[in-house]
């Protein structure tokens, strides 16, 4: 399992997540799409926490659940993540 490479403390504070977030080229930015995303986003980010993947923030876009979330890897790298979740669709970018 791929949580075992997440370390307890990969939970940025949120300014420093903000601060962070607005410094990374694009050149550095990766997109997936996940699917079989089940669950509303509370449940999902419940799920990631117990994975050590944490929510810094969540807000609501145009009808989508956005997660912003923070890892740290265990090789002492962090990880950003902005999960975007629509309800009743089960993938998820």
């Amino acid at each position: 399992p791929a949580h075992i490479l997440f370390t307890e403390d990969g939970q940025l504070d949120k300014r420093v997540f903000l601060t962070t977030w607005k410094e990374i080229p694009a050149a550095n930015e990766v997109q997936h799409t996940l699917s079989n995303v089940l669950g509303t986003a509370d449940t999902i980010a419940q799920k990631m926490t117990l994975n050590n993947i944490f929510t810094i923030a969540k807000r609501n876009v145009e009808g989508q659940d956005m997660l912003y979330q923070s890892l740290k890897l265990t090789n002492n790298i962090w990880v950003l993540l902005e999960l975007k979740l629509q309800p009743g669709n089960p993938e998820a970018t």
